[in-house]
């Protein structure tokens, strides 16, 4: 008998209660709130906290996780004051000590092309 894993599933760009509540219904493990002003998916902070409130009492097992993209730290720790995060998730430039300075778990999420070092961005970024 072939034991398969089931894949973890993260739904990202969440913007309405509905989207949030359905998402969660349909069975994912995390949502994905973006914080980044230049995507077409941006979420205002306070919109982003009654949506997250609400989820994490219908659906506390889901995880609910801010994305952000070049964000200077004092936005960062401004949203996690306002919003109750499970987890952040960096798509820009970012190091290794600006990631870790919020003291959350996070995604640092790596750009790829031919001259990508797989074996060095890890060690980079270990504690992510």
């Amino acid at each position: 008998m072939n034991s398969l894993s089931v894949p973890w599933c993260k739904i990202c760009g969440i913007t309405t209660m509905q989207d949030s509540l359905a998402m969660c219904a349909a069975g994912v493990d995390a949502l994905g709130f973006n914080f980044y002003p230049s995507s077409a998916r941006y979420l205002d902070a306070d919109k982003a906290v009654e949506i997250c409130a609400k989820t994490k009492r219908a659906f506390p097992e889901v995880q609910r996780i801010g994305l952000f993209v070049d964000a200077p730290a004092e936005q960062v720790r401004q949203v996690v004051g306002l919003v109750d995060l499970d987890m952040l998730q960096f798509h820009g430039d970012e190091s290794p000590e600006y990631c870790e300075q919020f003291n959350m778990p996070y995604i640092k999420v790596l750009g790829v092309s031919e001259k990508t070092d797989f074996t060095a961005f890890e060690a980079d970024f270990a504690s992510a």
